[in-house]
């Protein structure tokens, strides 16, 4: 009796150790993708919660295929660049545009948001018809920034009013300053800076013009240079659509209403400009 029981410890013991071997395997063997991303919270941000809503979207939906995301935060531009020549499989968030056809494949979409016009507080309409109707003004942009080909053509045709900077928040002092009478962004970007604004009273200064400029799409960018672009695209599809069936993308999306992914930082965040 006393010998069945040791063999049967012994056996026991043998049967803990192999699997405690092989859930180590597992945990050693679980692969990495490293996503080059940028500052722009509360969308994208290393200081954020979940580094940021469309982050968390994309950490979720890699997840879900045994995938573990690391983040790799760069300027805009040399994001692009970096993933575009083959050194990154995949950057994070851009919009659609044709000119990504040549080097990337693009991501089912992970959200969407609208760029609208703000300015300073005033008695007049809120409700803007063209861009017409803004000849005459000074209007901000941010150097890079997609927008829209019409936005650009305005631009181009009002250069004496136009101020085109590197950042956000370059435009947001400009147009406290009285510099610009107006300029685009995106809604839940603009809030958060001004959560963050040293002056406490600067959300008092300004206001949102209706109807938003434009509602645009963003994707994950899979670089076509990578060995593995197709089976990663697939494998990101899949993952996001698990999470959208199980309702977490909901659930992300309404914490982002929610304000989860905007609490205020211990210091106003500098941004860098986005390009698209």
């Amino acid at each position: 009796m006393v010998t069945l029981l040791v063999r049967a410890v012994s056996c026991l013991s043998l049967w803990l150790i192999n699997s405690t071997l092989l859930s180590a395997v597992e945990v050693k063997t679980r692969e990495k993708i490293t996503v080059v991303t940028s500052e722009f919270p509360p969308y994208s941000s290393q200081h954020l919660v979940h580094q940021g809503y469309v982050n968390h979207v994309i950490e979720c939906a890699f997840s879900k295929v045994n995938l573990d995301v690391k983040f790799l935060y760069v300027p805009w531009s040399r994001a692009y660049q970096m993933v575009a020549e083959g050194k990154y499989p995949a950057t994070s968030y851009w919009y659609e545009d044709p000119k990504h056809y040549q080097n990337f494949l693009l991501s089912n979409p992970i959200m969407k948001e609208d760029v609208i016009f703000v300015r300073r507080k005033s008695q007049q309409s809120k409700i803007w018809r063209n861009l017409e109707s803004f000849e005459g003004l000074r209007v901000g942009m941010t150097r890079g920034y997609t927008y829209t080909d019409e936005l650009w053509q305005f631009a181009e045709k009002n250069q004496f009013y136009v101020s085109i900077v590197n950042t956000d928040r370059q435009n947001v002092e400009m147009l406290i300053a009285d510099r610009v009478d107006l300029f685009p962004y995106d809604k839940a970007a603009l809030e958060y800076l001004l959560l963050n604004h040293p002056d406490a009273e600067v959300r008092q200064k300004l206001e949102f013009m209706e109807p938003p400029l434009a509602s645009k799409i963003g994707h994950v960018l899979f670089s076509k240079r990578h060995p593995n672009v197709q089976e990663l695209r697939l494998q990101f599809n899949t993952g996001l659509k698990v999470c959208y069936e199980q309702g977490l993308l909901q659930s992300i999306h309404d914490r982002f209403h929610d304000g989860h992914y905007s609490s205020p930082a211990q210091t106003y965040h500098v941004d860098t400009p986005k390009l698209q």
